[in-house]
């Protein structure tokens, strides 16, 4: 619902998901939203063969991150949630980010450590104290609005436990 209305408050109408794996994110979107040009990247081709079923009107490439062709400003909203925290350099994603958005971006991560508690509690990853095995970078709500901080203004500040999404403008 919070993630909906961020979206639909950016009154843009082109949208990119990064890491858009399965689709579901597009999925919801497309579901919210009505005539918006719909594009998703994921690394797993396989991954985006799903996602095209799931939003056949959606454009998907493969691509990663750090290496995608797209020119400089090609989508009014850009959205990377819950893959920074999977990425060996987070900083050059969010450099790239900032490229291919002409305004707008939203980001999520886990909050932690209430993420990997609530993993714990709930009994997943027991062994690894309930962080995720493919998590490499562990970010609380403030370390995390840091980090974005120097690539984007923030205008918005959202925590539906246990994540942190932020609706970020493009700043000079």
């Amino acid at each position: 619902k919070e993630l909906v209305s961020l979206i639909k408050s950016t009154a843009v109408n082109r949208a990119l998901d990064i890491g858009c794996g399965e689709g579901y994110l597009l999925q919801f979107i497309n579901a919210q939203t009505k005539g918006w040009e719909l594009e998703g990247f994921d690394i797993n081709e396989e991954l985006l063969l799903k996602a095209k079923q799931k939003v056949p009107n959606a454009k998907f490439r493969a691509y990663d991150i750090y290496n995608c062709s797209y020119p400089e400003e090609s989508f009014d909203l850009v959205l990377s949630c819950e893959v920074l925290e999977h990425l060996e350099d987070p900083s050059k994603a969010l450099s790239e980010i900032k490229r291919l958005t002409k305004r707008w971006a939203i980001l999520s991560v886990p909050d932690e450590p209430l993420f990997s508690i609530s993993n714990l509690l709930a009994g997943n990853n027991i062994l690894r104290l309930g962080s995720h095995k493919g998590h490499i970078h562990k970010w609380s709500a403030k370390s995390f609005i840091n980090l974005v901080e120097k690539y984007f203004e923030i205008t918005f500040v959202s925590k539906p436990f246990p994540w942190v999404i932020l609706l970020c403008e493009k700043s000079a």
